[in-house]
């Protein structure tokens, strides 16, 4: 929906899957928590940061409990790290890209997958962070 231009009709169906996994209580937390994380990325693009910041903890509370979804924990740092970065808050932005290394490490996942990763989900928002950066 998001690529069609439709993001109001996107954020709808977020809210609809979620409203679904809530009747399902710890069934489903990690489906639970990727819905979380991609909703989270459209609302960093519309740059609604404080809801897309509560909806990354909501997804970490999911994953982190259970303590080896590692694959899915690391993508919610880095959400984390691109959001503060966004927001220019830098301390917390390198705190936060710490531990998508240190999670990257522990899963083996190489630098090339993690790079891959980075220009995939977040180039533009790094591009546009990069020009308040610069500006402030």
């Amino acid at each position: 929906m998001v690529i069609l231009g439709r993001i109001q009709e996107s954020s709808e169906l977020f809210e609809e899957s979620l409203t679904i996994l809530s009747r399902h209580v710890g069934q489903y937390d990690r489906q639970e928590a990727r819905v979380l994380l991609k909703y989270s990325e459209l609302l960093m693009y519309q740059k609604d940061y404080a809801v897309a910041m509560k909806l990354l903890d909501r997804a970490d509370d999911k994953v982190s409990s259970y303590g080896h979804y590692y694959d899915l924990l690391w993508q919610i740092e880095l959400a984390k790290g691109i959001l503060f970065l966004q927001q220019g808050h830098m301390t917390d932005c390198l705190t936060k890209l710490r531990s998508v290394f240190r999670i990257r490490r522990h899963l083996g996942l190489s630098n090339a997958l993690l790079v891959q990763h980075v220009v995939k989900r977040y180039a533009q928002r790094l591009l546009r962070a990069k020009r308040l950066i610069a500006n402030f």
